[in-house]
């Protein structure tokens, strides 16, 4: 029997905009047949497609149209708020990935969240969505979430080795993913990652500043900024006029849950402090990390 993967709490899918019992009821036509009219492919469909599959498509919809709203803040003037936006959604992620935004998830239900972020993190990767898969995939990579020891399954470690051949990591700063910023030309199908993007943008300018106060003038570097440049240029004036609103992912600051108000955390140099408490409560629970062995006394 296939194992069913679950999907997230209906909190957690509140960052998404993603409501539920809000459809208008569509009345039926009379048939003229008494009998009821059945749809195979329909049934079939149902059967097959488990909740979980359900809000993964809808998330990676939602994630997708919010890149390119994202895109609208590559404005000069709105470029400042593009580094507070990520880590207000990378936070996020992080908490309701251990919590349900009210008290921490056992082990079990932070290793499901994890399935379900890894798979839509992969299905966005498919989509083109780049943005959206390396801030996921960042989110993952917390300390908080990987000092749980979970382990992941071979199709999950095989998604993680995807992204770092694609993408690279933090220590060569996603190197592999700026090279393919630079070289594509598909703006309607490739989706570029914002931290990535503007981390080398302001890179590049800071370095060519660097060159120029001592006499020197760095062609080489001028010319990558300039070329950074133009890509942010071709995806604001792409996607400026977009009619699609943030996600709350993106626009909830962390502060506001509720976990943690009730922990004291008003402060964002706090987060960092109440995030570690709750990943040490949901290890504690489940028995706590393996200790190594404490070697022997010599007498």
């Amino acid at each position: 029997m296939v194992k069913r993967e679950r999907a997230l709490s209906e909190r957690g899918c509140e960052l998404f905009n993603i409501c539920y019992g809000n459809c208008i009821p569509i009345k039926k036509t009379r048939r003229a047949s008494c009998f009821p009219k059945i749809n195979l492919k329909t049934i079939y469909h149902k059967l097959m497609t488990s909740e979980f599959d359900i809000q993964l498509d809808k998330h990676q919809h939602k994630m997708k149209k919010a890149t390119e709203k994202m895109f609208c803040f590559l404005e000069d003037k709105k470029r400042k708020h593009i580094g507070k936006l990520i880590n207000n959604a990378m936070t996020n992620l992080i908490i309701f990935t251990l919590t349900d935004g009210v008290k921490p998830c056992n082990l079990q239900k932070v290793k499901m969240n994890i399935s379900f972020y890894i798979s839509l993190a992969n299905k966005l990767y498919d989509a083109g969505d780049h943005h959206s898969a390396i801030i996921i995939r960042c989110s993952l990579s917390s300390i908080h979430i990987e000092r749980l020891g979970i382990k992941l399954s071979d199709r999950q470690k095989n998604i993680y080795k995807k992204f770092e051949q694609e993408y690279g990591t933090f220590l060569d700063m996603h190197s592999c993913h700026l090279k393919k910023i630079l070289v594509n030309h598909d703006y309607d199908r490739f989706y570029p990652s914002l931290m990535v993007l503007m981390t080398h943008l302001n890179k590049t300018k800071e370095y060519a500043k660097s060159y120029e106060s001592i006499g020197k003038f760095p062609i080489e570097l001028r010319n990558k900024q300039k070329q950074l440049e133009d890509i942010a240029e071709v995806y604001y004036n792409k996607y400026k006029n977009t009619d699609e609103l943030l996600l709350e992912l993106y626009n909830t600051d962390p502060l506001d849950h509720p976990i943690m108000v009730s922990r004291g955390c008003n402060s964002d140099n706090k987060v960092t402090c109440v995030l570690h408490d709750i990943s040490h409560e949901i290890n504690k629970k489940a028995g706590g990390l393996k200790r190594t062995k404490k070697a022997k006394k010599i007498n």
